[in-house]
């Protein structure tokens, strides 16, 4: 008699295979903390209506030109009254929270597996799960995060809980030894990883390292992993994972590769 065992997903890791919205792009918005985001309008996306067109840009019936003209007048007088509650708070001293009671409209949270950020001013991810929490529906469902051309020294430890993440982006930052990589090491799903543009790449063993340190990997700085380049790395950790010790795994192959 076959039996089968149902496995349970990990801790963190999303069962949802429905997030297919389009990618919520931050990029090229000059942030520099995580908290500014809220705050911020990401790129892209669906078209708004307008008169003659649906959000996606086809041509809709009469009727419905009329019930998008309804639309956008409401959404017009809402706009005034924001404005006019917030010239009242600066003018007439009336309480923010009583302006916030007047104007708040909550913003939805988008479905999405691919989060980008690059191009901004970016050091740290204080604060990512809460923010991304605040605009995404599943944050530990990503699995693309775009962290390129910002100012990163060391990859934030706040990713280490996307579990499912697949593709990390972080070239063209500040990331100076092969220890600044050390949460991406941590990345059960990690497919793709690119760090090119950063100081580490001239270290020696730069590339034998990650592979070996990320068994699963199958593209580094947009070139293919090939099956002689993990062999050559095999003999450098065991078949069950790492060394117990990340900086002792670190400095131990970066001796072993600049003695070659």
């Amino acid at each position: 008699m076959l039996v089968t065992t149902k496995l349970s997903p990990k801790r963190g890791m999303s069962t949802r295979r429905d997030e297919t919205a389009a990618p919520l792009d931050y990029s090229f918005l000059d942030v520099s903390e995580m908290t500014d985001l809220p705050d911020e309008h990401p790129r892209g996306g669906v078209r708004m209506p307008d008169d003659s067109h649906d959000k996606y840009g086809n041509h809709i019936s009469p009727e419905e030109q009329e019930e998008n003209r309804r639309m956008l007048a409401t959404r017009k007088k809402e706009m005034e009254a924001t404005q006019l509650a917030m010239l009242a708070q600066e003018q007439f001293m009336v309480a923010p929270m009583e302006v916030a009671k007047q104007t708040h409209v909550a913003k939805p949270v988008r479905r999405t597996t691919i989060l980008k950020l690059n191009n901004n001013a970016l050091a740290k991810l204080t604060d990512f799960m809460p923010v991304m929490s605040a605009l995404v529906f599943d944050p530990h469902a990503l699995t693309m995060l775009d962290l390129s051309f910002n100012q990163f020294k060391k990859v934030p430890s706040e990713i280490s809980v996307l579990l499912n993440l697949a593709l990390l982006y972080l070239h063209a930052n500040e990331l100076k030894t092969l220890n600044d990589l050390e949460t991406v090491y941590q990345l059960p799903s990690l497919r793709g990883l690119t760090c090119h543009g950063n100081p580490v790449e001239g270290t020696a063993g730069y590339r034998p390292f990650i592979i070996a340190a990320c068994p699963q990997l199958t593209s580094l700085d947009f070139n293919r992993i090939t099956v002689n380049e993990r062999k050559g790395t095999s003999h450098i950790i065991n078949r069950h994972g790492y060394l117990k010790k990340m900086a002792k795994r670190a400095n131990f192959l970066t001796d072993h590769f600049m003695a070659k």
